[in-house]
């Protein structure tokens, strides 16, 4: 019952935005939106963006919807997801009993699909985040390999945010590895900034992957006051700059 609310809610999210945001339309589901300067990578999002360096007065605000944790058990969640007729970015966890499934789903859909990558965060026991998940402690060629393989349960993937992850996000190593593989095969990286220590973005600006970051986390708190609260954030930062992007849960 808590997580269909939760999708209740969320429903009623993108219906807010597109009313109070005036930005859903057929031009503007699909155009580029920001990436790291001197990319043109096309970068499908929920309500795509050309610059977030432009002026709020230049532009339509826009605003981007990612899901994550897609891949579980919880089928019943996913089917009220899908079904709903707005465009959102779909980040599926990976090696999981329906990580290709909804990956399938969700792409023949015709949502965008992420791999939502299960990294090391800070305070944690050991191997404690499922299949697939990248550690500090692992070697340069067993996170290339790991990586590699979570990319292959989920199909369709055009991009990698990360699942939880405050330490290795942290990690120039690790990242260099990370972010050394999303080039090899043409993904973006989003940024789920769990940690303020964060190395993705000068690291992706070096290596030319294209980069975005999360700027609101929109169900922290699984209670209608309090994503109604998120969403007004949501919106303020997407008309003070132009764009904004936000992380839900399925």
């Amino acid at each position: 019952m808590k997580r269909q609310h939760s999708i209740i809610i969320l429903a009623f999210v993108f219906m807010f935005i597109l009313l109070f945001a005036r930005v859903f339309n057929e031009k503007s589901v699909y155009q580029k939106p920001y990436v790291n300067a001197g990319s043109d990578h096309p970068l499908s999002y929920t309500f795509p963006f050309e610059s977030q360096q432009t002026s709020a007065q230049d532009i339509t605000p826009k605003i981007a919807i990612v899901i994550d944790d897609f891949g579980g058990a919880d089928t019943t969640s996913v089917d009220e997801m899908l079904s709903i007729n707005c465009p959102i970015t779909v980040a599926v966890m990976p090696n999981l009993p329906n990580s290709r499934e909804h990956a399938l789903r969700a792409s023949t859909a015709g949502f965008q699909v992420i791999l939502h990558l299960p990294m090391e965060p800070d305070y944690v026991e050991p191997n404690c985040l499922g299949p697939g998940a990248i550690y500090c402690n692992l070697t340069d060629e067993e996170i290339k390999e790991r990586l590699v393989e979570d990319l292959d349960s989920v199909p369709s993937a055009v991009g990698i945010n990360n699942h939880t992850g405050s330490r290795a996000t942290a990690n120039r190593r690790v990242m260099k590895v990370v972010l050394e593989v999303a080039k090899e095969h043409s993904l973006f990286f989003l940024d789920s900034l769990t940690t303020n220590k964060s190395v993705v973005a000068p690291l992706s600006r070096d290596l030319g992957v294209p980069y975005v970051a999360r700027n609101i986390f929109l169900d922290d708190t699984v209670k209608e006051y309090a994503i109604k609260r998120q969403i007004y954030r949501m919106v303020d930062i997407a008309r003070k700059n132009g764009s904004a992007v936000c992380i839900g849960h399925v």
